[in-house]
């Protein structure tokens, strides 16, 4: 094949070079921009392929010239910005609502996804009534005392991702179900907003200490298609997420339970929460009944009883070991959880298997029909692999 000179590269169809931009993130869109004038008309012609500006929000100790070269910044963006990120302060990140508000205040009004990186104290959402095009919002900051109300209007609008982290920024969790039960977040306002407005939104991402408030908030959007779900600290998450029966357009999956007993070691590097184990593990419900394509389990989350059955499933992705701590059960009575023994011939599209933790039996991964790619995360399984290889000659195995 003859390599391509500079010119050639220049000559590739604007709808080729968008195509390939759609795949990279920022800093890859951003390089194809400097690779040459036409490439960069290319990106340039399809505005949600364009690399986000970032807004740095100044600390709040900076001067008032400081807080006027941002505002300017932000206002200076062009009319036609598709997509902005704003973060906080490097150092400051959870109190800058008034910060926030000045800058939602003057970006351009048509922006359609929004980032915001910082915490969302007070009715900072409000502002989004500014931004009648809106499609997407991550509110990758801490939400847990953001005012959801007023935000209705902009919740209907909501077609593409929402993004919530209600969680405590830099808190590990803590062992006292007191403290677990009295721990704030805002999900009870975010139920009944997103239950009455956001009919259409597709996509959620949501990190949340709450698991029965997190299942509730699901269930009220029935047009989701794609659901990353972390549940942090608490305990009887296998009974709220039997809502997921309730999504019935569902086709992407990811759980995740960090839910760890810890202690204070006053002699650990920095006098931190230490994991001891799993309080408990979580199997969601039968999922046979969704056309679920991906599926992904994290941290103290088993498979779905009937997961040999999902037949429409194209990548498993299985995480066995919790975030912190080491698991409560022997290596062996894990694996018995999640893989059991029995074939998997039920797993007729899936092409692809990812695995950190405990590996099942050669003879369950051999017995998927389809599968031509396994990715053994952990990497540390060399005589299983091997044993697979022989089992499956034509299998891509791909160590970590």
């Amino acid at each position: 094949m003859t390599p391509f000179s500079r010119g050639s590269w220049a000559g590739l169809p604007p709808e080729l070079v968008q195509l390939a931009c759609a795949k990279a993130d920022d800093g890859s869109r951003l390089n194809m921009m400097f690779v040459c004038t036409a490439w960069r008309a290319a990106v340039l012609a399809a505005p949600h392929l364009v690399p986000a500006p970032v807004v740095e929000l100044p600390e709040a100790a900076a001067g008032a010239r400081a807080q006027e070269r941002v505002l300017s910044t932000a206002a200076a963006l062009n009319p036609l910005t598709w997509r902005v990120v704003v973060k906080g302060a490097a150092e400051e990140a959870q109190a800058q609502p008034f910060a926030l508000t000045a800058v939602l205040a003057v970006l351009p009004s048509h922006v359609r996804q929004l980032h915001i990186e910082c915490d969302c104290n007070g009715l900072v959402l409000r502002m989004l009534q500014r931004f009648p095009r809106l499609e997407g919002l991550e509110l990758g900051g801490n939400a847990a005392f953001a005012d959801w109300r007023g935000a209705g209007p902009v919740a209907a609008k909501l077609q593409g991702g929402l993004t919530i982290n209600c969680r405590r920024a830099g808190g590990t969790g803590h062992h006292l179900d007191d403290e677990l039960e009295n721990f704030p977040v805002g999900l009870p306002q975010a139920l009944s907003w997103a239950s009455s407005h956001a009919t259409a939104l597709h996509t959620l991402v949501l990190d949340s200490v709450f698991d029965a408030e997190a299942a509730a908030f699901c269930s009220a959007l029935p047009a989701i298609r794609i659901l990353n779900l972390t549940l942090r600290y608490g305990r009887g998450a296998e009974a709220a997420v039997a809502m997921l029966r309730q999504l019935p357009q569902l086709h992407s999956l990811q759980l995740q339970l960090i839910n760890v007993e810890t202690h204070f070691d006053p002699d650990a590097d920095g006098a931190s929460w230490i994991g001891n184990g799993v309080w408990e593990w979580m199997r969601p419900p039968p999922l046979a009944g969704l056309p679920l394509h991906s599926l992904t389990v994290q941290g103290a989350v088993g498979l779905p009883p009937d997961w040999r059955q999902l037949a429409s499933l194209q990548v498993l992705r299985v995480v066995s070991s919790p975030e912190y701590g080491e698991p409560l059960l022997e290596e062996d009575e894990t694996s018995r959880l999640q893989w059991g023994s029995e074939p998997a011939g039920g797993l007729a599209a899936l092409t692809r298997l990812e695995i950190k933790g405990i590996v099942p039996d050669v003879e369950v991964v051999a017995s998927m029909p389809a599968l031509q790619v396994v990715r053994d995360i952990k990497g540390r399984q060399p005589g299983w692999r091997t044993a697979l290889a022989a089992a499956r000659p034509n299998l891509e195995i791909i160590p970590y």
